[in-house]
């Protein structure tokens, strides 16, 4: 299970969907309403199944403790007003083992 915070419009979720594979999931997540009606209309052209997109924010993430793989975000993390809560949470949702890439350009 992979989950992108800050989801947008969904590239980088809709990249990992095709990635994971059907038997994967991916989970996007972003605070406006607006973004993931956009990213459900990607999914929706794209024929993605195996993404679901959640409203909340990076400080307080939806989801339970150890719950996925893979964290990835590209370029939000630093639009948070508390920086640390947001890490702390996507420590907390990251199972052991699990994987948070940097990327680097």
């Amino acid at each position: 299970m992979v989950l992108d915070l800050g989801c947008g419009g969904g590239i980088d979720v809709l990249l990992a969907a095709q990635r994971v594979g059907p038997q994967g999931k991916v989970y996007g997540l972003d605070i406006t309403e607006e973004m993931l009606k956009l990213v459900r209309a990607n999914r929706r052209k794209a024929g993605i199944t195996n993404a679901e997109f959640l409203r909340g924010e990076m400080e307080n993430i939806p989801l339970p403790d150890e719950s996925v793989h893979v964290v990835i975000s590209n370029c939000v993390i630093n639009l948070s007003p508390d920086k640390d809560r947001a890490l702390r949470e996507a420590w907390r949702v990251l199972e052991p083992g699990g994987r948070w890439p940097s990327r680097t350009s």
